[in-house]
């Protein structure tokens, strides 16, 4: 009897060693697909489309897929894998496609426009893999293409809407900033109505803030890392003005490099409203936690802050 249960307990401790550093290894696969490694990512598709050590689900699959083809294009077994789970259709709508390159011009008289770069539907992973509760990742679609500004609204685009300029740092080149959500719609909404006058704006089209899907899955331009340009506080400084570079104040846009999509300061200068009362991408005074792709905070809609502007967005109008 005693042998019995000596051979059990090695048997059992094989077992859970085993198992120990097979769970780490899936661990160390998905800390390698968050950062963008395409063997990484085509082999967690392969462990959700086996089911191994993890829930069988074609659907995550296919996500995982999907991305390492963006990274990867000529990669036939890849394209083969896709075709079998179904996703042939998907190839033209997700991260996978390039953007056109298309933008749309707004004139805004007395020599200001205001570019919008168009932004392809597609599917990504819109939350964050590390441990905070209210960024769960979900796979999110995005239905339509729709045009998003290349830039923040500048005070010199604020002002051929409004005579008012709210902002704390006053200069026609910075981002328009203490604005709430209300007045940031309102600008959205006499936009639309003086392009629609003029005969100008697309059938069934309207100016508007973006939704937070759409936002990060701009900024994200077909990344899953924590910043459009990597991981670190390093990467982030190529793209951003944060706390730690920004001398506690707004910059005139686009002198960062932009992220794959061509948007600029996606990332800190100032947070930006979207459509669901929500403000994203950290500031000028955010830490290296707050401009993050997938950081959203909640806030109410009359809040005026030195902080927090806002880019336009051209979408469909339901």
């Amino acid at each position: 009897m005693k042998k019995t249960l000596f051979a059990f307990s090695a048997f059992f401790a094989t077992l859970t060693s085993t198992a120990f550093a097979y769970y780490e290894e899936l661990a160390d696969l998905k800390y390698r697909a968050n950062r963008g490694e395409t063997d990484a990512l085509v082999a967690l598709g392969e462990c959700y489309e086996r089911g191994d050590g993890v829930p069988a689900d074609q659907a995550v699959a296919l996500s995982y897929y999907l991305v390492a083809f963006k990274k990867d294009k000529s990669n036939e077994d890849l394209q083969a894998r896709i075709a079998a789970l179904g996703g042939t259709r998907f190839l033209s709508e997700t991260g996978a496609a390039v953007p056109s390159g298309k933008t749309y011009v707004v004139d805004l008289g007395n020599g200001t426009k205001l570019e919008l770069a168009e932004i392809p539907a597609g599917m990504f992973f819109m939350g964050s893999r590390e441990d905070f509760l209210d960024e769960k990742q979900v796979r999110v679609k995005i239905s339509e293409l729709f045009f998003l500004g290349k830039t923040e609204i500048t005070q010199a685009q604020w002002s051929a809407a409004f005579e008012k300029n709210p902002s704390f740092f006053k200069k026609a080149s910075l981002p328009v900033e203490c604005v709430t959500w209300h007045e940031a719609m309102a600008f959205c909404e006499k936009l639309t109505a003086r392009e629609r006058r003029a005969g100008r704006l697309p059938k069934g089209m309207k100016f508007s803030l973006p939704t937070e899907e759409q936002w990060e899955y701009a900024c994200r331009a077909g990344t899953q890392t924590r910043f459009c340009s990597g991981e670190t506080e390093n990467d982030l400084s190529r793209v951003a003005w944060w706390k730690e570079n920004s001398g506690e104040t707004t910059h005139a846009p686009a002198q960062k490099e932009p992220n794959a999509w061509g948007l600029y300061d996606m990332h800190g200068n100032v947070w930006e409203w979207c459509a669901n009362f929500a403000r994203r991408g950290g500031g000028w005074n955010g830490t290296a936690k707050d401009c993050r792709a997938a950081d959203s905070y909640r806030i109410v809609p009359v809040t005026r802050s030195r902080g927090i502007g806002f880019r336009v967005a051209l979408v469909k109008d339901e």
